[in-house]
């Protein structure tokens, strides 16, 4: 994902792609969540923006230096990050981005932000909050696919 989201874009489709897939892969954010976000929502000053989750349920989220730069690059200060439903854009980011990552898929890059905070040292319970889980339980999941990826890693470094 990341070396896709290194490679130029091209056109507006390449452009609004790399905008959601750094948004999802630094947010953990749902498809449905980064379609929703409008420009009101960001707060560039302190890198954050309030999203309106599962059960109209507001949160923060953090993103990080990818996002800034794709925001520079494509600014949402008035309305909303894209238009159309999650199922087209869900579409667009097979067109574009399946090309380089084959088994692209929206929830996959939210599983990476997940495992990639685990393997970092996250605590379940921030985690949980970041994601919009209601319960710390359905965090949980991402914690095996950490697990591996934390015994891949040691035994890399130890062997």
């Amino acid at each position: 994902i990341r070396e896709y989201l290194a490679k130029p874009m091209r056109t507006a489709e390449d452009l609004q792609v790399h905008m959601l897939l750094s948004l999802i892969l630094e947010t953990g954010l749902r498809i449905g969540e980064a379609l929703a976000v409008r420009g009101e929502d960001v707060d560039r000053e302190n890198r954050c923006i309030k999203v309106r989750g599962k059960g109209a349920k507001e949160r923060i989220v953090f993103y990080g230096k990818l996002t800034e730069t794709m925001l520079q690059h494509y600014p949402i200060s008035e309305g909303r990050l894209t238009y159309g439903d999650a199922r087209e854009v869900r579409y667009m980011i097979y067109r574009t981005a399946g090309k380089f990552c084959p088994r692209i898929h929206p929830h996959a890059v939210r599983h990476t932000f997940a495992c990639e905070q685990l393997a970092k040292g996250m605590s379940m319970k921030t985690l949980s909050t970041l994601m919009g889980h209601g319960h710390v339980s359905t965090t949980e999941i991402y914690a095996k696919a950490s697990v591996e990826t934390l015994g891949r890693e040691y035994q890399s470094l130890n062997n």
